[in-house]
Formats: structure tokens, sequence, C-alpha cells
């Protein structure tokens, strides 16, 4: 191979080469991005512990409020009676968490809604389940 040859072909390598690079590390920042929590502050009317459907309804509105599009999920059960939404925190009755699937899929979860409660002031933190 001459020299010019050898030249390009070292030069379109090295193309490929940053191209894949360039491809992980964003498809890395992606992944990393997309699972991290994101919290949002609501409030309540009272500064008593959150009802099962007032956690319900404050975890929607937390998940609209990250961007997703609430109308595309629903509350799962955590219960073998399938009836509780909302799981409270036994030793701190002001907090507590409510999981959301896909409509039709209730195999796996898609976010996980985590709700503390300040007086009226509820922090909710959304991630996505892994």
């Amino acid at each position: 191979m001459s020299t010019t040859k050898t030249a390009r072909f070292l030069n379109f390598g090295a193309g490929i080469l940053a191209v894949l690079v360039v491809g992980y590390f964003g498809i890395a920042a992606l992944a990393l991005r997309d699972f991290r929590q994101r919290r949002v502050t609501l409030h309540t009317e009272g500064a008593s512990p959150l009802t099962e459907s007032q956690a319900i309804e404050l975890s929607r509105d937390a998940l609209k409020r990250v961007g997703e599009d609430a109308r595309l999920f629903e509350p799962a059960t955590y219960d073998h009676d399938k009836t509780k939404f909302y799981a409270r925190n036994p030793f701190t009755p002001y907090s507590g968490s409510v999981l959301w699937h896909s409509l039709g899929d209730t195999s796996r979860y898609a976010f996980s809604v985590e709700l503390e409660q300040a007086g009226s002031e509820v922090r909710c933190g959304v991630g996505r389940c892994k």
C-alpha cells in the first residue's frame, strides 16, 4: 500500500472509532439520565397523613409534572388481594410510594413515585423502575 492509501485507511478507521466512542458515551448518558430520580414538590390541604386516593392523585400529578403522559399508566397493586396501591411506610406514616405500570402490562413496573409529606408539602421523587 502506498502512503496515501495507508493514510486514508487510518483516517477512515479513526473516523469510525470516533463515531463508535461518541455513540457509546451518548447512549450511556441517555441511560443514566433516564433512570435518575426527578423531584417535584406538591401541596395538599391539611397536614394529616395522606389517604390512598390522595397519594394516587399526587403521584399522578408528579408524573405529569416531570413530563410523563400519566394517561398511559395506572397504579399497580402491591398486596395479594390486589386492593392496595399506596405502600405506606409502617414506621413513618407520612411517607410511602405508589408504583405505576403501563396500561394492560401488569407484569412489570414502569415508575415508582416516592412521597414524603411534611405538613401540607409533599415531596415526590419520580423514578423509572429498572
